[in-house]
């Protein structure tokens, strides 16, 4: 589905998925995914949505607030949130984003979990693996094909995994923690380009436009 909303810039684009009963009774399954590109001003505010938010920052830069706290989150960076806490984002500056609301019955475990251990915003030294495959359950959505719900449950729990594993710093080397208390992990140089996924094709993302001018304006959207 394409966005048509202001401050969401054409090819935006988001999918819906409802979940078969048997997904609901023993998977991780998406809800909805999709790439946007926020034009500057843009905000969100949400008391609650039923569900997990996963979001990779591919260029420019989101504040955050969420749990009280007030986060600037660069690109390169993971955001990981429980939606059904009042939380709320915007794009002074213009942002570009790969994003996936998800649930499922290990869903919270495993966020509880990635939260204790790496925050709520975080970057890794690796983040070519989790990265792909949220790619790869987007590039499902759009290919317009079936959508297999045991891929899309390893394709999250795979990228759950890898926030488990992921090496700590050491502190004083390459780590700092952000405003809002969070650490952000530097281990190394970052990944700057983005995968084409199950293309084949690296997405040419530096030459997607942002639209500077625009008034800033409140908006719900399906991310």
């Amino acid at each position: 589905m394409r966005s048509v909303e202001e401050f969401v810039a054409p090819g935006s684009d988001y999918y819906i998925h409802t979940p078969s009963r048997q997904a609901e009774s023993m998977l991780l399954f998406p809800l909805q995914a999709g790439h946007f590109i926020y034009a500057p001003g843009y905000t969100l505010r949400r008391e609650s949505f039923d569900s997990f938010l996963l979001m990779y920052i591919q260029k420019g830069s989101l504040t955050l607030t969420f749990e009280g706290r007030t986060r600037h989150v660069s690109s390169g960076s993971f955001i990981l949130i429980d939606c059904c806490k009042l939380h709320a984002y915007a794009a002074q500056d213009g942002c570009e984003c790969l994003w996936c609301h998800f649930d499922g019955v290990t869903a919270r475990g495993f966020y509880n979990a990635v939260a204790s251990r790496l925050g709520r915003v975080f970057t890794l030294a690796g983040e070519l693996p989790p990265l792909r495959k949220l790619q790869m359950i987007y590039d499902a959505f759009k290919g317009g094909g079936p959508v297999r719900e045991p891929s899309m449950h390893k394709y999250l729990t795979d990228i759950m995994t890898s926030f488990l594993l992921a090496p700590p710093c050491r502190r004083g080397h390459g780590s700092r923690a952000d405003r809002g208390g969070d650490h952000r992990l530097y281990c190394g140089a970052f990944f700057r380009g983005y995968p084409g996924g199950g293309s084949g094709r690296p997405r040419q993302y530096e030459s997607l436009p942002f639209h500077p001018g625009l008034q800033t304006r409140n908006r719900l959207h399906a991310s």
